[in-house]
């Protein structure tokens, strides 16, 4: 069994200690992740992981996903592009 070692709750986005001080983003903020698919509002959470990668929960954030779905596989592609803002 997978257990991840950052302690979260189901809305948190976790990001990388560099990337939340590059965009002045401290642990607890309200955030949005914004995709061409769609926006996903969670916590702010820092965390040990690589720059310019954001962790999130699935299913939760799903929505932020290509409805594209590969023809040979018949599985959408897990990965995606997103922006982060802090909510307003």
């Amino acid at each position: 069994m997978f257990l991840s070692p950052l302690p979260a709750n189901l809305w948190d986005i976790t990001d990388s200690k560099k990337d939340a001080a590059s965009l002045n983003l401290k642990e607890g903020d309200r955030i949005v992740l914004k995709s061409e698919a769609a926006e996903y509002a969670g916590i702010c959470r820092v965390g040990p992981l690589h720059p310019h990668t954001v962790q999130v929960f699935w299913p939760e954030a799903n929505v932020l996903l290509s409805r594209l779905i590969d023809p040979a596989s018949r599985e959408p592609d897990y990965n995606t592009t997103v922006t982060i803002h802090k909510n307003q």
